[in-house]
């Protein structure tokens, strides 16, 4: 057999290796000056909406906020995204009997703002069965420090931040207030969110090529 007439064939040899990491960050999204006035016995409250951009997989939300207000138990608040909304205040101290909630003004300051927080070690509130609701009497003014949100201490566990867990973090994030009894006014001032994301990425790419492609050689004597 003549061997310098049988076809060589160099293949196209391509090896991409990917490394499976997961990049874990915490951005703080600082919304600043926005002063958005509480309307006075409206349930239809005042709202302030944030898009943020980036991507990523959420594995925990803490928000915090700077809101002034002449008496702390008319208030409601809540955070929505991605047609989730989660109740972080209701009124506290409403459930002292009187219904009024706690007469003490505002919650945070410009310097030190009043954090909500899934793992916080108690509510600010009354405790009301469930939770471990620490402050009573009319509350503390210009309040701060880290607090479970009311949708942890109503429910028992549930319905807190970590709804937001599993969720990207792009898109409208929309803080809302409202104020539930005449004669008190106040402003959203400032708010933020602390958002920890998980982020797969291939932290590397080998790539081999082989000569020629696909190559036809035929010898001649």
């Amino acid at each position: 057999m003549n061997l310098s007439r049988i076809p060589t064939f160099f293949g196209l040899l391509v090896v991409f290796a990917f490394a499976a990491d997961t990049t874990i960050a915490q951005t703080v999204y600082d919304f600043s000056n926005v002063d958005v006035a509480i309307p006075d016995a409206d349930p239809n409250g005042a709202t302030n909406t944030q898009a943020i951009f980036d991507t990523g997989t959420i594995t925990d939300v803490d928000v915090d906020l700077h809101i002034t207000h002449t008496w702390q138990g008319d208030l409601i608040v809540t955070l929505e995204h991605n047609g989730i909304t989660v109740p972080l205040l209701f009124r506290a101290g409403a459930s002292d009997g009187g219904g009024f909630g706690f007469s003490a003004d505002n919650f945070g300051t410009d310097a030190n703002r009043f954090i909500l927080d899934d793992e916080a070690a108690s509510a600010y509130d009354l405790d009301t069965g469930w939770g471990d609701g620490t402050v009573t009497g009319g509350g503390d003014a210009d309040v701060t420090g880290s607090w479970i949100p009311y949708g942890v201490f109503s429910s028992g566990g549930s319905g807190g931040l970590g709804a937001f867990d599993g969720q990207d973090v792009s898109g409208n994030w929309t803080l809302f207030v409202s104020d539930n009894a005449s004669g008190d006014t106040g402003m959203i001032n400032s708010w933020s969110l602390h958002v920890t994301t998980a982020v797969p990425e291939p932290s590397s790419v080998i790539l081999l090529l082989g000569m020629g492609g696909l190559a036809f050689v035929r010898r001649r004597r």
